[in-house]
């Protein structure tokens, strides 16, 4: 077998970590318990055969198909619109800012943030309604009625946005991580 062979096969039949964190969907915390429990099993050090890691592809979607669609817990979407309103949903937006705090993978939920917090951004400034939703339920908001049947946590005005994004504790949580957070607040 030639090099190039080698070398071809040996990226067809096989993932690095960032590769099956990505194709998984999961953090490298849950890699790593998936890894004691031998759920994945290593080749060598960071190195996967990409079979195995569709098989657990497969079993995730089954698993997932098993269970009710409203128990499945997905991060995305964080935002959406409903008109002109814009909703947020409370628990997916700091699951995120968590998942960016910490670099959990790549930069997927940095930049949902990102295009979350330019949206907000630009709704405030149109006059728009900008409504922070909880978690429950959210999904099946498709018009303005769903959005009162919902629990409204927090109406945003370009006063309480700022406010929200400076409060004590955001560099904690890690709001200060999302890559445009400063120049929003700049904006604001």
């Amino acid at each position: 077998m030639e090099r190039n062979e080698l070398i071809k096969m040996i990226n067809d039949e096989t993932m690095d970590t960032s590769e099956v964190i990505d194709y998984l969907g999961i953090s490298k915390q849950r890699l790593s318990d998936m890894k004691r429990s031998g759920k994945a099993n290593e080749v060598k050090t960071g190195l996967f055969l990409r079979e195995d890691i569709e098989i657990i592809k497969i079993n995730q979607m089954n698993l997932r198909e098993k269970f009710n669609k409203n128990t499945v817990y997905e991060l995305f979407p964080v935002y959406k619109l409903i008109n002109d309103i814009m909703l947020i949903d409370k628990l997916r937006f700091f699951d995120c800012v968590t998942m960016t705090k910490h670099r959990i993978t790549n930069d997927i939920y940095n930049d949902q943030l990102e295009q979350g917090l330019e949206l907000i951004l630009e709704r405030l400034k149109v006059g728009t309604k900008v409504l922070m939703l909880d978690h429950k339920g959210f999904d099946d908001i498709e018009n303005e009625e769903d959005i009162e049947n919902n629990i409204i946590l927090k109406e945003f005005t370009k006063k309480t946005f700022k406010e929200f994004l400076e409060f004590d504790g955001a560099s904690i949580i890690g709001l200060t991580m999302i890559g445009n957070y400063y120049k929003i607040l700049k904006q604001l």
